[in-house]
């Protein structure tokens, strides 16, 4: 039954994203049958996510990574960019747990300032808002039109999966990864041509120590 929900569910978002042109129309079908051959896989991954949740329950770690120590895993450069001061809170009350930090990066360009952001939220205690963001990461989504580009990123990290976003005319990128059924790392960065900056700054970042927490 959830894989059939898990198919409905997406089959809509997708052929409200994509239009009534033929092009898109096909492509909204393959992302369809993606989903369809991925719902098994994408389930077993929910799965062992799932277990390492328990697993770090039965140790006691129920609660966020303080914001100061989640800013440990920023960047604490970004080639060709002034890092800002980074920013965060932890919020800890009954029955909800979170963490937040993010460092902005910036440089001028020929048309003004340009800048990389990156933030990450540790989603400890809320697997929902975790588990509602990632859902269908793992299903092999690909979306091309003419004004962005949305694919799944694939990763080796353990219990993860990412997602990576260019709008063409906008020249905006932006990768998002979820590492270890917990972290949600985000990095935005403008007035770029493709998305290899943003994905190289993500790749220069801690990401398997992230997973494995």
């Amino acid at each position: 039954m959830m894989k059939y929900l898990f198919m409905i569910a997406i089959a809509g978002a997708l052929f409200t994203s994509c239009g009534e042109k033929a092009k898109e129309m096909g492509q909204a079908m393959d992302n369809i049958k993606n989903i369809a051959e991925n719902a098994e896989k994408v389930q077993a991954q929910q799965s062992d996510v799932q277990k390492r949740r328990d697993e770090r329950r039965a140790k006691g770690d129920t609660l966020a990574i303080p914001y100061k120590d989640l800013q440990a895993y920023l960047p604490a450069s970004v080639n060709g960019y002034t890092a800002q001061e980074p920013t965060g809170e932890s919020v800890n009350m009954m029955g909800m747990s979170y963490s937040t930090c993010a460092r902005r990066y910036t440089k001028q360009g020929a048309n003004g300032e340009e800048s990389v952001e990156v933030t990450i939220m540790d989603y400890n205690s809320q697997a929902a808002l975790y588990d509602g963001a990632i859902m269908i990461w793992g299903a092999g989504i690909t979306v091309d039109n003419d004004a962005e580009t949305t694919k799944t990123l694939q990763t080796d990290l353990p219990y993860s999966a990412a997602l990576e976003h260019y709008w063409k005319k906008e020249h905006r990128s932006e990768v998002t990864y979820a590492l270890g059924g917990r972290f949600l790392l985000t990095i935005k960065a403008d007035n770029q041509s493709s998305i290899d900056f943003a994905k190289n700054v993500a790749t220069s970042m801690k990401l398997a120590e992230l997973a494995n927490k």
